[in-house]
């Protein structure tokens, strides 16, 4: 209910800016700029495959250990959420392919997942 809120939310304020682009184009340009952020950063579940690892030690991608995916694409996304006690936690210096299902968002041109559930 919460991500329809503000897609709708985004979505008015989009038009509302449009409408009166023609008096002030750079404050609506930058309202118009946040509204995208604001929808660019709610979170998309979908599944995705490869290769576990650490997004500090393996993937330089993180400040601190965390479990870390690497895409037959290139991309790199960090699993928000998981415990060091937990066996994604434990297996990602042993790398290996996993199936990871969850919420991904994009802070910081960075891609992180809440993990729903995983296979190996």
């Amino acid at each position: 209910m919460r991500t329809w809120m503000v897609l709708f939310s985004a979505t008015i304020l989009v038009v509302a800016c449009d409408q009166g682009s023609e008096t002030e184009p750079s404050a609506a340009k930058s309202t118009i700029d946040a509204a995208r952020e604001a929808v660019a950063s709610l979170p998309v579940a979908r599944t995705v495959e490869g290769t576990l690892g650490c997004g500090h030690c393996t993937f330089e991608t993180s400040e601190e250990c965390t479990a870390a995916l690497r895409t037959a694409e290139g991309e790199v996304i960090l699993f928000d959420g998981v415990s060091e006690d937990s066996p994604l936690f434990r297996k990602r210096l042993d790398g290996g392919e996993v199936k990871v299902t969850g919420n991904s968002t994009t802070r910081d041109g960075v891609t992180h997942m809440t993990v729903v559930s995983y296979t190996n």
